[in-house]
């Protein structure tokens, strides 16, 4: 019985663990783009979400962690972009006719780096101030609707 109070004391009594972050921010994203197969075959995929570290894909193409790719960007802020990557993981998704595949860039440039680091972080304030301003056209349209039921 006392070992169960042992047990049962450690548990509520253990630190909570620090919040995980991330070494890079990230944003959601849609964007059409190529992966090149270690076979030399290209295939298209959507990239879902996007970080400095690495990216999060779709594709229809079963492809296989561990293996080395390049990820090739159509049109990002009007530049086609190239990026060494391997695929850490490959998931698939319900209901079966996609995979979710988790990339992890491998050698990026300086130059590279600053790119990705700097149209991510343009992003991200041009969705929040996309989002504060939807928030002000809604305080503003409930401020005129409250006016006209108060007269």
């Amino acid at each position: 019985m006392r070992f169960l109070f042992d047990s049962v004391k450690r548990l509520l009594l253990r630190r909570a663990p620090d919040r995980y972050s991330r070494r890079w921010p990230r944003i959601s994203v849609s964007e059409p783009a190529q992966v090149r197969l270690p076979s030399g075959d290209d295939k298209p995929v959507i990239v879902n979400q996007l970080s400095v570290g690495g990216a999060r894909i779709q594709t229809t193409a079963p492809l296989r962690a561990g293996d080395s790719v390049e990820l090739k960007f159509d049109q990002i802020e009007g530049r086609r972009q190239s990026i060494a990557a391997r695929i850490v993981y490959s998931l698939r998704e319900n209901p079966g006719y996609y995979f979710a595949c988790g990339l992890c860039f491998l050698g990026l440039k300086p130059h590279e780096t600053q790119w990705l680091a700097a149209y991510i972080a343009a992003e991200q304030g041009r969705r929040r101030a996309a989002a504060a301003q939807a928030a002000e056209a809604r305080g503003a349209q409930g401020d005129g609707s409250t006016a006209a039921l108060e007269s």
